[in-house]
């Protein structure tokens, strides 16, 4: 799963294509020469500069409450693509099931139904749910929040977690008042009466000061999403910040910068990873490890940056256009477009790759 999951390499001779993802022939060269450091330093680059700190994020509530379809969108996925959540079927209360990023395979979104009944114990359900693994949760509601929202909230930060309210699906209010209401139609009035209508809810059931985002799974960027964002990276130390933004879909320009400085910040890792191949003295060895890892580090950062097939299927959709119209509109090369013959065109001093490498992001 994630950039570097595909089928065994048999050229290389590594297990699978997540120890190393490039194929050519050089490769046949190290292995030949029983150089058994290299798929190490690659893997060390790869689980150690890249893939960041796990990251487990709970999405909770009842039933309809469009916690699939949120998933979905974090993961930059519709709900019909292949490796969505499965939208509308039936949920078991005591069993979470786990999506990973399709991108990002550390950062993993939990969908953890609610039963909405009278003998809901907050507490047993989340000690039930193994909550420690959870690194924060949202409470999604669909229409109105409950007392029983604002205990599980509390149980949620009693453990000292984050917890954060998400009224789902707001753009399908927004369009049932603009069809029944058109002459007197108030898009910012509405939103308010919808977040003091939940904030009162929850304050009638004991949570003091609530905060309670708006969105939409189908219009992330709009509404309450950015504040949501924001509120969410502030929450999480460094490693699992970086793992957060990464792996946020590309919704704004916002979002694009704040991923660029948090793999410019990762860079030095990268060049430490690079000057442990020096101490391999075997001719050309080094060169050919520095090509491969600037290789791997380009098709990543495309990906991130959503330069791939996946995303612009995904813009596709959003924005109504033909692939080939958006394609044509880019000026970088798409991931799948970077292969090892292009190495001695566009990086033709591997000594100084890594400054090329700053000035790539």
């Amino acid at each position: 799963m994630g950039l570097w999951k595909g089928k065994r390499n048999q050229d290389c001779g590594f297990e699978n294509s997540h120890d190393f993802p490039l194929s050519f022939t050089s490769q046949n060269l190290l292995a030949s020469r029983g150089v058994q450091i290299v798929p190490t330093l690659i893997s060390i680059m790869q689980r150690w500069a890249l893939e960041y700190t796990r990251l487990n994020i709970a999405i909770m509530g009842e039933r309809g409450c469009g916690k699939s379809s949120f998933i979905n969108a974090m993961r930059g996925l519709c709900d019909e693509d292949e490796g969505a959540v499965p939208v509308g079927e039936e949920e078991t209360m005591m069993e979470p099931t786990a999506y990973q990023h399709p991108k990002h395979p550390s950062v993993t979104f939990w969908r953890l139904p609610i039963s909405g009944t009278e003998d809901f114990q907050p507490e047993a359900y989340l000690q039930q749910l193994k909550f420690v693994r959870y690194d924060f949760f949202i409470i999604m509601g669909l229409e109105q929040f409950t007392p029983m929202h604002a205990e599980l909230a509390q149980e949620i930060q009693n453990t000292g977690k984050m917890c954060y309210f998400v009224r789902s699906k707001v753009d399908a209010d927004l369009d049932a008042e603009r069809h029944s209401r058109p002459t007197t139609y108030d898009e910012e009035e509405i939103l308010h009466n919808i977040r003091n209508h939940c904030i009162r809810y929850l304050e009638e059931g004991g949570k003091i000061n609530p905060e309670v985002f708006l969105l939409s799974a189908f219009k992330l960027e709009k509404y309450d999403f950015p504040f949501l964002r924001e509120n969410m990276e502030k929450a999480l130390p460094g490693d699992k910040n970086r793992a957060l933004i990464l792996a946020l879909p590309n919704t704004s320009p916002q979002t694009l910068q704040k991923k660029k400085e948090a793999l410019q910040k990762q860079i030095w890792k990268i060049a430490l990873v690079s000057s442990l191949i020096t101490v391999i003295h075997i001719p050309g060895v080094s060169t050919i490890l520095d090509i491969t890892i600037l290789l791997i580090l380009m098709r990543y950062y495309c990906q991130v940056f959503g330069l791939d097939d996946v995303s612009f299927m995904a813009l596709t959709r959003q924005f109504g256009k033909p692939a080939e119209e958006l394609k044509a509109i880019t000026k970088p090369l798409l991931a799948k477009e970077i292969t090892i013959n292009m190495a001695p065109f566009y990086f033709p001093s591997y000594s100084s790759f890594f400054l090329i490498l700053f000035l790539f992001l």
